[in-house]
């Protein structure tokens, strides 16, 4: 995550310990699509810090492999936003997805606001979503020795379909969907998050490299089996 990748307001700061749900290179590539964070990495901006004479950081939210996520306000519309900072060594990555983001039009996705560079810094404004992950929420209940409720893991379950559905459409395949990556709003709305690993459709068969979540990955990214256009 941006775990979320992103900009969820529950994102937990990342254990010292190897993550597991962590987008990973399994295939090295001359470009890494996703990346670790650097060791022992403090946070890239400072509390107070104005972007483009508009967005004051509040605080900071979380990090994971593609960069950090503050919590930030927008002085000209006086309204809380999301910054996502990436890490200064892939910050290409961070440009196609705000852009890919930009083109969709749908609840289950962020809004993106705006796109800027800071010093060196290349940064994304978006949507700040408010809620906890699914991972969270599967936590919960298994901590408590309990199951999510059939008819809300259905409903969950077909507002994912809905969401992937849209993001198909625009050409998208997000690569990297799993629990962590699913956050559960207010009002039933469930947005897919982290759209860091993102490939267009057409090059999602060949494989010259090959990233995600290695447990919640499709046997066919494995076993190079996907045709270009295929999800």
């Amino acid at each position: 995550m941006l775990a979320p990748t992103v900009w969820c307001v529950d994102q937990p700061m990342p254990p010292e310990r190897s993550d597991p749900d962590r987008p990973t290179p399994i295939v090295d590539d001359p470009v890494p699509i996703a990346a670790l964070p650097p060791p022992e990495a403090s946070a890239l901006l400072r509390v107070g810090t104005i972007l483009n004479d508009t967005f004051e950081i509040r605080a900071l939210l979380g990090e994971g492999g593609m960069g950090q996520v503050y919590e930030a306000h927008d002085l000209a519309l006086n309204r809380r936003v999301a910054v996502k900072v990436a890490w200064p060594h892939i910050m290409t990555s961070i440009r196609d997805e705000a852009r890919a983001l930009a083109a969709l039009r749908d609840p289950c996705t962020v809004a993106v606001y705006a796109m800027g560079k800071h010093g060196a810094l290349e940064y994304v404004v978006m949507e700040l979503i408010h809620g906890i992950s699914l991972a969270t929420r599967l936590e919960a209940h298994y901590a408590a020795g309990t199951r999510m409720d059939t008819i809300e893991a259905i409903a969950i379950l077909a507002r994912v379909a809905d969401g992937l559905a849209a993001v198909h459409r625009a050409g998208i395949a997000h690569r990297d969907i799993k629990p962590g990556n699913i956050m559960l709003a207010p009002g039933d709305r469930v947005v897919l998050m982290d759209f860091g690993i993102f490939q267009p459709v057409y090059e999602t068969g060949g494989r010259r490299a090959l990233s995600g979540s290695p447990a919640y990955m499709a046997p066919e990214l494995f076993t190079d089996t996907v045709a270009p256009g295929e999800l």
